[in-house]
C-alpha cells in the first residue's frame, strides 16, 4: 500500500519519525493537511475518523507513529492524545491516493 517515487535509502522505508510535533492542521478544500514542526506535510484524502481526540485539539499533539492496520482497512496516525484512522476499504477511495507524506530532504511517500 505504501510507495515512494524513488526509494533507496533505508531510512525512506520508514513512514514518518517518532515524536513529531503537529504545527497546524488544515481542512484544504476537501483533504486534510497536517504540517508537522519538522516541515512535513502530510495529506489525508480518504475519509479519516479521529479517536480520543478532537479536529480542533490536532494542533499541538505529537504524531509518534504511521501504520497499517491490513485487517480493519485503516491507516493509524498515532498520537500521544489519541489517533487518526484513516479509511483505505476500497470504496472509501476519493482519488488516486488515501495519504501523501512530503518531507524536507526525502523523496515523496504515497499511500496508493
Amino acid at each position: 500500500m505504501l510507495a515512494m517515487n524513488s526509494p533507496g535509502r533505508e531510512d525512506e522505508l520508514r513512514p514518518h519519525p517518532v515524536n513529531v510535533a503537529i504545527r497546524d492542521a488544515l481542512m484544504v478544500e476537501d483533504y486534510l493537511q497536517i504540517v508537522c514542526s519538522d516541515g512535513s506535510v502530510l495529506s489525508v484524502y480518504n475519509p479519516f475518523l479521529c479517536e480520543g481526540i478532537s479536529f480542533a485539539d490536532l494542533k499541538g499533539c505529537s504524531l509518534g507513529e504511521i501504520r497499517e492496520d491490513k485487517e480493519a482497512n485503516v491507516i493509524v496516525l498515532g498520537l500521544d492524545k489519541g489517533s487518526l484512522r484513516v479509511n483505505v476499504h476500497p470504496e472509501a477511495w476519493a482519488g488516486p491516493e488515501a495519504m501523501t507524506l512530503q518531507r524536507p530532504g526525502h523523496s515523496i511517500m504515497i499511500w496508493n
